[in-house]
């Protein structure tokens, strides 16, 4: 009885009944009715549930005595004992006739004290619930490898014999839809029955079989797409030259607190040309998103330390609303040459997706942010103006500092100015508050501070001083995790980027300027 015992123990079946079915476990023991427990080497854990509970919990038959009955509530199955005692044999109800040996049997007792059947199985009741071999799943594979064959010939006859034409693009849509159905399905004929009947395996094998075919005609469909769409194309490269170079975050809408440096989500944007399938597109774009939200993130850090965010009422919120015109922002700074194209791709070519689901709604942000661009004139908006005799420290500080970048986990230090991101990026307004000016001479090529009273070599000072320590911060700050605005799972990392705080300075005196602008950032005196 020790082996027994032993089973019973390890036996996940046995484990689950007690935890996860126990309202069943319960009535199984106040009815005294036969549980049948499978051998754990037969069984898969992951393939318990409720069907297989009540296919392995019997009931006496009110018709036939020595037949037993599933515990099913509507069609149950017929099971009957051999003469012999040693056998069960599956009967109406099962997919085929299945003789199962009892390896062994335990008497267990109720809280009523009445004895109720624990039989211990060389294998499951039903086929389908027993654990695959080895074998068993080399036959799945060559028979999935048989069905990857015909989808492959199917790539083969489309790219040959199909033309695709601009004006018929739907029509195309509709046979690679249809080549994609057929593949899954034949792909679903062939696997085990038991992966077939699970809903996420085949979503997972859908998108696989879609991003495969998609992934054999790319070249022959989207060279068609742009052909279709090259005029929109054009006039949205051409618009975003013209009209949305030098724009300021504040034209585009963009609230002031949100309006930071994102190369992360630019160079992010800038590899959509080089993907082969639209699900890879959408992913893409998912990613973007994610760096946006990262680098806002980390930019209201900065600009709100833990101990006063702590004390600050409105937390900030990145809506739909407020993500439109940073994505533009993002699009504009990146030299995408088929925007419009991208767009009529992901939105006709992806068939294995909800329409509620994360991707989708990733698609739908981006063509909003690009209709926003086709559909609306910037050519009124004011741009921003440099003096050329002036030349703010803070525009040095913090272009010299966006170029701090993390590469194979080192980072390099180019002090060198950076017009993308700098001073004259769309999505970045230089800080007031730590800006003393940097005359250059008319007769050098040189520039020098000049500062003219006790004032402006105290900002000289925090400059300098908010220069060196943004420098020797990011040697020792480790790479952090910021959760993704779609949940946990799709957990990105925060971009190391060093900004100086914005921040507009108060209109004070000499003396209470100079203790309100301490390098510490600690105000002194009574705070409101």
């Amino acid at each position: 009885m020790a082996c027994d015992v032993d089973e019973l123990d390890i036996n996940p079946f046995f484990r689950a009944l007690q935890a996860k079915f126990s309202d069943l476990y319960d009535q199984a023991q106040k009815k005294c009715y036969t549980i049948c427990i499978p051998q754990s080497s037969t069984i898969c854990e992951s393939g318990i549930n409720t069907d297989f509970a009540e296919t392995h919990i019997l009931k006496p038959s009110p018709y036939f005595k020595g037949e037993l009955l599933t515990s099913h509530s509507q069609n149950p199955k017929s099971v009957t004992f051999e003469e012999s005692g040693q056998y069960l044999t599956t009967g109406a109800g099962f997919a085929s006739e299945l003789r199962v040996k009892i390896i062994s049997e335990e008497l267990a007792y109720n809280k009523e004290y009445k004895q109720y059947r624990i039989l211990i199985l060389n294998q499951p009741l039903d086929p389908k619930f027993q654990k695959q071999t080895p074998a068993e799943g080399e036959e799945a594979g060559k028979r999935l490898h048989t069905a990857l064959e015909r989808v492959d010939q199917g790539v083969r006859l489309f790219s040959r014999n199909y033309m695709v034409l601009p004006d018929y693009l739907t029509d195309a849509a509709s046979r690679l839809e249809d080549l994609c159905t057929d593949a899954v399905e034949l792909c679903l004929r062939q696997a085990d029955r038991k992966l077939a009947s699970d809903l996420m395996w085949r979503d997972v094998l859908g998108a696989a079989v879609e991003s495969y075919i998609l992934g054999g005609v790319h070249e022959k469909v989207f060279e068609v797409v742009c052909t279709r769409f090259a005029e929109d194309d054009q006039y949205l490269v051409s618009k975003i030259q013209s009209q949305l170079q030098g724009i300021s975050a504040k034209s585009l809408g963009i609230k002031s607190k949100f309006a930071c440096p994102l190369p992360t989500a630019v160079a992010e944007l800038k590899r959509l040309d080089d993907l082969t399938t639209p699900r890879e597109q959408l992913y893409c774009l998912k990613s973007v998103i994610d760096n946006i939200t990262a680098g806002i993130t980390s930019h209201l850090a900065r600009d709100n330390p833990p101990h006063l965010a702590a004390l600050s009422q409105d937390e900030p919120c990145l809506t739909s609303d407020d993500l439109i015109p940073i994505m533009v922002s993002v699009i504009a700074q990146t030299s995408c040459p088929h925007l419009q194209s991208h767009v009529f791709y992901m939105e006709n070519f992806v068939w294995a997706s909800s329409a509620k689901d994360d991707l989708s709604y990733c698609l739908v942000t981006f063509k909003a942010a690009v209709q926003y661009i086709l559909s609306t004139d910037f050519s009124h908006l004011p741009r921003k103006h440099v003096h050329k005799k002036q030349v703010s420290l803070d525009r040095q500080t913090s272009s010299g500092a966006d170029r701090l970048s993390v590469t194979n986990g080192h980072r390099s230090h180019d002090r060198s100015p950076s017009p993308r991101y700098g001073y004259d990026s769309p999505c970045y307004t230089p800080s007031p508050r730590y800006s003393p000016v940097v005359t250059a001479s008319a007769g050098s090529g040189s520039s020098t501070p000049a500062p003219s009273d006790r004032l402006d070599r105290q900002l000289s000072r925090i400059s300098r001083a908010l220069e060196q320590t943004s420098v020797g911060e990011g040697h020792g700050q480790k790479e952090q995790k910021v959760k993704s605005i779609f949940g946990a799972k799709y957990d990105v990392p925060v971009a190391l980027e060093v900004a100086a705080r914005s921040r507009t300075s108060p209109q004070l005196g000499d003396f209470l300027s100079s203790l309100q602008d301490d390098f510490m950032d600690q105000p002194f005196g009574k705070q409101a």
